[in-house]
């Protein structure tokens, strides 16, 4: 069976994967990594991409395939570039080669954003997360949003130091010069309605990409693995299938 890795985004944790772990698994050996501080990992979060990417791909086969959501995708991303024997096709969710604002790349948000939910997410994490997850899945299915809020919940809190670092790596990371080496595969996917990553820089990226396609689900925020399954998966599963 191909061995498939799932990283999840920043603050969260590897329970936003167990719908697509269980339907993914039934063909693939399917890794659903928490990040360092994140969920069950004890792990420190280096204020690094570099290490952060060598910690996650440690234990992964040569030759996977990475699937990354929001920061997931970039850690993604950055994997194929530092370590190409490890990548054999990217599924990148609603990700970016670059996170924050900067004068010549304006699909990004201001830090000054970024650092008041972190301090908001570490001094109430309950409510904080549930009002993220309502923004990420557009207003879609809020009894799906309370019963994922809860799995999240009940897998651990982030350490506040890891989101610290973590928002560090995003903060400082840009990708854009390395997308020319990235030669595997690639699937870009982006909700219309995203208001975390700009739809344009979804958009960006998949041009940027010498072998990527890209997807655009319209009526999707920036989870579109959650809110629009049915067609996520079919499409998944076609890319990961090589078909």
């Amino acid at each position: 069976m191909a061995s498939v890795i799932c990283i999840h985004g920043w603050g969260l944790n590897a329970a936003i994967w167990s719908a697509t772990s269980a339907r993914l698994s039934q063909w693939h050996t399917v890794h659903t990594p928490d990040l360092p501080g994140h969920g069950t990992s004890d792990a420190d979060c280096p204020d690094r991409l570099e290490p952060l990417v060598r910690m996650l791909a440690r234990d992964i086969p040569d030759g996977s395939t990475w699937i990354g959501w929001s920061f997931g995708g970039e850690i993604a991303l950055a994997a194929a570039i530092m370590l190409p024997h490890k990548v054999a096709r990217l599924l990148l969710i609603s990700t970016t080669p670059r996170f924050m604002q900067a004068p010549d790349w304006p699909h990004g948000v201001a830090l000054s954003q970024w650092s008041a939910f972190a301090a908001e997410l570490a001094a109430d994490y309950d409510r904080t997360l549930g009002r993220f997850l309502a923004l990420q899945c557009g207003g879609h299915e809020l009894g799906a949003v309370r019963s994922l809020r809860r799995a999240l919940v009940a897998r651990g809190r982030p350490r506040t130091d890891s989101l610290a670092a973590a928002l560090a790596v995003m903060a400082d990371t840009d990708l854009r010069a390395g997308l020319e080496a990235v030669r595997v595969p690639a699937l870009v996917v982006h909700g219309g309605k995203d208001r975390i990553v700009p739809v344009a820089a979804g958009r960006w990226l998949a041009s940027h990409l010498p072998a990527a396609e890209a997807m655009l689900l319209p009526d999707a925020g920036h989870a579109p693995f959650l809110t629009e399954d049915t067609v996520f998966y079919a499409a998944a599963e076609r890319f990961l299938n090589g078909s």
